[in-house]
């Protein structure tokens, strides 16, 4: 199940901090066949866990577990109510595992997106058929534009700004579409300062060598209201340039669930 696109973000912030989750409930809602469970993991009451468990157990349709970490939200969707069940089981065994600020590994051949996901695998065809100019034209672009995150260099290649934030990327996604709709006029790509230096120099090096590069990257981002959320993805940016020449990054960005265990990554 692609959580992101099934509305994760959504999830997350309409059953955000509550009096009954702040004191150790958890919360089973089912809508349209869906079962959700919302709970805070350092402070949920075993037997609302156990609960939890129960109902995920003899639910057969989606689920998701929808969850706090160590002040921030995070959640996981299954296709079906028992995956859900394994996967909390699973969450409450690393409860106390610490979450890296920010963890970073870079793939050495950037080229293994060719083999990772479908999405990616497309979004460098796309680039490698064009020799990297972003056209309308290109077969395959209208497809991939509303996963597209295309970003304008600054002078020194040390600031940039986004151009286009597709509404299902995982930018567009986090943030939220209204935020996304308004980012062509705005000073800086994210809302979350810490991060934005975080991996700035990843795109300068990019600009600069001309070569794609693949990140998985682990951190909490702030989102414009205030509200952590624990965000794992894959990145590849993509050197490219519009019509005019004018160089931009385009990059496809993947949700990674597994990541959500929070078994630390190893940095590069």
């Amino acid at each position: 199940m692609d959580v992101i696109s099934g509305g994760l973000v959504g999830a997350l912030i309409a059953t955000r901090t509550s009096d009954a989750i702040d004191r150790g409930r958890a919360a089973v809602r089912r809508e349209s066949g869906l079962l959700r469970c919302t709970f805070d993991l350092q402070r949920v009451d075993p037997d609302h866990f156990d609960g939890c468990l129960q109902r995920l157990e003899g639910h057969a349709g989606p689920a998701q577990v929808v969850y706090r970490h160590q002040g921030a939200w995070a959640a996981q969707g299954v296709a079906a109510g028992r995956d859900g069940a394994d996967w909390l089981e699973a969450l409450w065994t690393r409860r106390e595992t610490p979450v890296l600020p920010i963890s970073r590994k870079r793939y050495a051949d950037p080229s293994q997106a060719l083999r990772l996901h479908p999405l990616l695998r497309a979004a460098w065809r796309l680039w490698e058929d064009n020799g990297g100019e972003i056209s309308d034209q290109a077969e395959g672009f209208a497809r991939l534009l509303p996963h597209m995150q295309i970003s304008i260099p600054g002078e020194h290649g040390d600031q940039q700004r986004f151009f286009w934030v597709g509404e299902r990327s995982t930018t567009a996604q986090m943030f939220g579409r209204h935020w996304a709709l308004t980012q062509a006029t705005a000073a800086a790509s994210i809302p979350d300062e810490r991060l934005e230096a975080a991996v700035i120099g990843d795109y300068r090096v990019v600009l600069e060598s001309g070569t794609p590069r693949l990140d998985d990257i682990s951190t909490t981002i702030r989102r414009p209201d205030g509200e952590r959320v624990h965000l794992p993805y894959r990145r590849l940016i993509l050197p490219s340039r519009l019509r005019t020449g004018r160089p931009v990054f385009n990059v496809a960005t993947l949700w990674r669930p597994e990541a959500l265990g929070f078994a630390p990554a190893s940095c590069g």
